[in-house]
């Protein structure tokens, strides 16, 4: 059964995969004006909200199993690297996607959903409580597992696409 949720798993990734890249082949208006684009606004407005309403859901969801150090932050962070990867990978393929539309997923909806002053305010607790082995592996999980999952996001776009090991 855990090969049909994998099979499943992957159909999904790739059905993605080519619904990013009918959206990128649409096609664009030119949104250059002077001054602050409204719509890049709006999109980094709303994306930021919808991302942060998903970093606080983690928090309640997966504080509570582990509550020195909270789960929901590094869930944030690590999902949102793997998710970044994903947008970079996407990106570099499907050049024609609008500036207003990366703005909308990265500085939006990835930088609410991610938080490094969270991260800090979390690991100053630690420190401050004296508890220096859990500061320390809470900054090592942190930013090697949300690397590491960029690079997989990054290497999961190249795999979905056909173009294993390429470069971004």
């Amino acid at each position: 059964m855990p090969g049909s949720a994998i099979a499943d798993l992957l159909r999904w990734l790739r059905w993605w995969t080519r619904a990013a890249h009918a959206l990128v082949q649409a096609p664009r208006q030119n949104r250059e004006t002077s001054g602050v684009d409204l719509f890049s606004a709006s999109g980094i407005f709303v994306g930021a909200g919808l991302g942060a309403l998903l970093r606080w859901g983690l928090g309640i969801a997966l504080n509570p199993v582990f509550p020195t150090v909270p789960l929901g932050t590094l869930a944030a962070n690590v999902l949102g690297g793997l998710l970044m990867g994903l947008a970079l990978g996407l990106f570099t393929q499907f050049e024609g996607l609008s500036p207003a539309m990366r703005l909308t997923i990265t500085t939006g909806f990835l930088g609410g959903l991610t938080t490094f002053s969270t991260f800090s305010a979390e690991t100053v607790t630690l420190i401050m409580r004296g508890e220096y082995g859990w500061a320390g592996a809470t900054v090592a999980s942190h930013v090697c597992a949300s690397l590491v999952a960029t690079f997989a996001g990054i290497g999961l776009v190249h795999w979905l696409l056909g173009h294993p090991g390429g470069t971004t």
